[in-house]
């Protein structure tokens, strides 16, 4: 028996001349499974390519993802510098203001917590590998300045606390002239125009007019307010801070015993009671006990 052949005829349109090819019968038999497993094999291909090609688009946004989440991280890591060392200096100037207020630098036996500079912060680099040491990093930073931020307000809240006082203190300094007039008599040695002696005059003697307004100098509370054989109708001040004030030879007391005066306030009238040759305030300055010029507190 011979060999089984399979003859393939290609019959053109028209007029055209007819081709045939002729193929063993084998090789038509094993081809078409053969062809199959090819056409199967092209698919599985065409399938694994799109899902390779989807795969590494995912991964791309995966990175882009990732690098934008580092800018931002990075950007934020500035802000973060940028405030820390906005604390150092606001550090620093509480620091200054403590010292020129007589408050200590604030330190309170503990080193001065400098956040700041290069060789403390850590490595926020794009280049580092571990996106959550990263941002712990940065918690631990915001930790920090939220920490030193709290120091801050409690040391500004003494310091306030101090300029308020001084603020009151600056009140109560009296620094204006109790009296339109002119000096008959300094502080100082001199002689007496009732014993003809030389003697020590403890205080000023500004005059003017009788009933010439007396005013509070400075903010304080009454101590005393009536009548002395010397001074005649007088008032003593206390300033408070260990400055008390005088105000003698009065034609008219303005204020009681206990009464808050403020700096400006009418309390008297100039007069001509007590030891006195003529119409003029007698005014006292005293600092913790001991009489000084009053003319070195006047700046009016």
């Amino acid at each position: 028996m011979g060999k089984e052949r399979y003859t393939l005829l290609f019959l053109p349109q028209g007029s055209g001349k007819v081709r045939s090819i002729t193929l063993p019968a084998f090789l038509v038999k094993y081809s078409l499974p053969l062809l199959l497993l090819l056409l199967l094999a092209l698919v599985w291909m065409s399938y694994d390519y799109v899902r390779i090609k989807s795969g590494y688009q995912e991964i791309y946004a995966l990175k882009k993802e990732n690098v934008d989440q580092r800018v931002a991280l990075q950007s934020l890591a500035g802000k973060i510098s940028d405030l820390e060392d906005e604390l150092i200096r606001l550090k620093t100037f509480g620091r200054k203001l403590r010292i020129m207020a007589d408050l200590g630098d604030g330190k309170e036996g503990k080193e001065f917590l400098g956040i700041g500079g290069a060789s403390e912060r850590e490595d926020l680099s794009l280049n580092t590998e571990d996106s959550k040491a990263l941002i712990k990093g940065l918690e631990k930073r915001i930790s920090l300045i939220r920490d030193e931020i709290e120091e801050e307000k409690r040391s500004f809240d003494e310091l306030h606390g101090y300029l308020l006082n001084q603020k009151t203190r600056l009140a109560s300094i009296p620094s204006i002239r109790p009296a339109k007039g002119w000096i008959a008599s300094s502080f100082g040695y001199r002689i007496s125009p009732f014993t003809g002696r030389k003697h020590f005059h403890r205080g000023l003697d500004i005059s003017n007019m009788s009933g010439t307004p007396v005013v509070a100098p400075g903010d304080g509370i009454v101590e005393k307010a009536g009548r002395d054989r010397l001074l005649g109708k007088y008032i003593v001040i206390n300033h408070g801070y260990g400055i008390v004030t005088k105000y003698g030879h009065l034609s008219k007391i303005l204020v009681k015993k206990g009464q808050r005066v403020k700096r400006g306030q009418e309390i008297g009238r100039m007069g001509n009671t007590g030891r006195s040759t003529g119409p003029h305030l007698h005014y006292e300055v005293v600092v913790k006990g001991r009489h000084v010029n009053p003319l070195r507190y006047i700046l009016d």
